[in-house]
């Protein structure tokens, strides 16, 4: 009985004595956040972690007039900033060093004119504004107002004017402004039909424009547009709610390629002819979403990326035929 009595004392000696330290480990408060049963996590796994989450990657945003080298973005410290890469295998060369981060840049695609457009925020409130860069001499200076929300830009196929969205009109709707280097605070708007609009590309002669109608994510539609006297005409018009995602003009200006999940649970590639006014099913093999796509200089191929399952897989599509084929042989991502 005594033997019994030692140990229960005992044991509630240790009990008393761990009992501080429990009461810690059980209840612990971050400002508004209450950590209850959850013990310390050690700081070997906290330091195994930031090698996960700080992680970078880099972003192609385009291609510089001569084809070799590009411009990309990636993070250092908080934001990510723009680099160029000026040949295969060169090193890159960071030259935006802003405290918000970069976004939408887009080469001149005319080579006399060494610059190019980005987006970026300006005091964090995501009013974004157009800037243009000059490679020259290193200076850029903002053509877009400095308080609306701003972007989507789209340089015509000469390099000569460049379309943006920008909601300076209200506040409220994204109607589209055409502008040029030499004059930008004089853009003139093109589009003010209200609701959520922005442009995809340029027709060959840089007389039309496609542009997208955003309404949901399950609904939005595309129309070109004339430059010079603002008429709009939908592309494959139907009464069916479809979502439409990329578009790009074909070279010979006969036709438009566009993804669309019309009749179809996935967002399939199309050809739609602008004569025709018919619209063909180029994937309708694939039972995947058709993630985007992207036109060759010379207009005879185009690429574009399936969702396969979360991975990516990149396709080569010849436009004369409509026949593609998986590129295979490149990194799963």
């Amino acid at each position: 009985m005594k033997k019994t009595n030692a140990m229960t004392a005992a044991l509630f000696l240790i009990l008393l004595s761990i009992h501080p330290v429990w009461s810690q480990v059980a209840r612990k408060e971050q400002g508004n956040l209450v950590i209850e049963g959850i013990p310390e996590i050690p700081q070997r796994i906290v330091d195994r972690m930031m090698q996960y989450q700080s992680t970078r990657s880099a972003y192609l945003h385009d291609w510089d007039s001569t084809g070799e080298g590009m411009l990309i973005s990636t993070r250092f410290g908080e934001t990510s900033q723009l680099h160029l890469v000026e040949k295969p295998g060169g090193a890159r060369r960071q030259i935006t060093f802003f405290p918000e981060p970069v976004r939408g840049a887009v080469m001149c695609p005319d080579p006399s004119t060494h610059g190019f457009l980005f987006m970026k925020d300006i005091g964090g409130g995501e009013f974004y504004q157009v800037f243009y860069f000059d490679l020259e001499d290193g200076a850029y200076s903002m053509v877009t107002d400095g308080s609306s929300r701003n972007g989507g830009v789209c340089w015509s196929n000469r390099g000569d004017r460049f379309v943006y969205y920008s909601t300076k009109r209200n506040g409220r709707d994204w109607d589209l402004f055409l502008s040029d280097l030499e004059h930008p605070h004089e853009a003139r708007p093109i589009l003010q039909e209200g609701g959520t609009w922005f442009p995809e590309d340029w027709s060959p002669d840089d007389t039309r424009l496609l542009v997208m109608k955003y309404i949901s994510i399950n609904e939005s539609y595309c129309y070109t547009l004339d430059v010079a006297s603002g008429e709009l005409t939908g592309i494959n018009p139907t009464e069916e709610k479809t979502q439409y995602g990329a578009a790009a003009w074909a070279k010979d200006g006969k036709g438009v390629f566009l993804t669309s999940d019309a009749g179809s649970e996935f967002l399939r590639l199309r050809y739609y002819d602008l004569a025709e006014k018919t619209c063909a099913d180029l994937t309708g093999a694939i039972p995947w979403d058709v993630e985007a796509i992207e036109l060759s200089p010379q207009g005879d191929r185009l690429a574009f990326t399936v969702n396969e399952g979360g991975i990516s897989k990149l396709y080569l599509l010849d436009t004369q035929t409509k026949t593609y084929k998986q590129v295979s042989g490149i990194p799963v991502g």
